[in-house]
């Protein structure tokens, strides 16, 4: 608990708290001070942005005080806002997220923005997403596409509790199915071309890069989720023709990659015998590969 002298000691205004939180942040070096003050305060006095620019004067409770003052704690020693926060804005979405998931990333959309592509037009297309994380690529892509349906897989029970929580929270449960198993492991021949779209977000970074990552993805997202082998690319070769059998002719695997991997990738690719094609996220860089089965 803290004293009941400190109160009077913090800011009175949301003005005050957000010159207060952006400082601090500053100071520690964090990348979006203004960005983050924004969001916590926001979120702490339960108004949005435009009403605390509008009214600076704003006097919080006592209570989101407190509140305020242990994020600002929470923040400066590194850890994401969107873990302090519990969720993160993604394609149209308000996904949940915890230390079990990666926080969602704006170039991940591509992945929904080419599955949607890919599935328009199909009748009740089924689709399988590996390491889901928090589902948002899945999830997101049965918002977009009606009538489609999900089996989504994590070898993290943690990772697959909030995945099953965001399918509630969206109401897209019914057409969502979720199971702890790593990769396409689970499927046999049984299971080939069971599906009309394979997606994954899967770990790509270098083992040897790990260690030199922003402390705030370093030391606070699962390195489960992050760690794709000496050259980053072990679950791509793990995962290409397993994935790639489960999917019915005309349908495809869409995988996110790292930087400088197209390279490797375009061979690998090339000894499944299938058409592929790279996309370029919004920065220009090749980001995620879209491998057909014909038909």
């Amino acid at each position: 608990m803290r004293a009941p002298g400190l109160i009077g000691s913090l800011p009175g205004t949301a003005a005050g708290w957000r010159t207060t939180l952006a400082r601090s942040f500053r100071q520690a070096g964090l990348p979006e001070p203004e960005r983050d003050a924004g969001l916590l305060l926001a979120e702490a006095l339960g108004r949005d942005r435009v009403f605390i620019l509008a009214h600076p004067e704003h006097p919080p409770t006592a209570a989101q005080s407190v509140l305020l003052e242990a994020w600002r704690r929470r923040r400066t020693g590194g850890e994401p806002v969107q873990y302090i926060l519990g969720w993160r804005e993604f394609w149209r979405d308000r996904f949940a997220v915890s230390p079990a998931v990666l926080i969602p990333r704006p170039e991940t959309e591509l992945l929904v923005e080419r599955g949607a592509v890919r599935l328009a037009g199909r009748e009740r297309p089924r689709i399988l997403e590996l390491a889901a994380g928090s589902g948002c690529v899945g999830l997101s892509l049965l918002r977009e596409v009606p009538g489609a349906v999900l089996l989504a897989l994590d070898i993290s029970p943690a990772a697959m509790a909030v995945a099953r929580s965001n399918a509630r929270a969206l109401g897209l449960e019914p057409r969502f199915w979720g199971l702890v198993a790593d990769g396409p492991a689970p499927f046999g021949a049984a299971a080939a071309e069971r599906f009309d779209l394979v997606v994954a977000n899967p770990p790509y970074i270098p083992d040897g890069q790990l260690d030199r990552l922003p402390v705030e993805i370093r030391d606070w997202e699962p390195r489960l989720a992050l760690a794709g082998g000496a050259d980053g690319l072990d679950f791509h070769r793990a995962w290409l023709a397993p994935a790639l059998a489960l999917v019915r002719p005309g349908g495809a695997v869409l995988m996110e990659f790292g930087d400088g991997q197209e390279v490797p990738l375009r061979e690998l690719l090339s000894a499944t015998g299938q058409p592929f094609q790279f996309h370029a996220d919004l920065s220009g860089r090749p980001r995620l590969y879209e491998l057909e089965r014909r038909p």
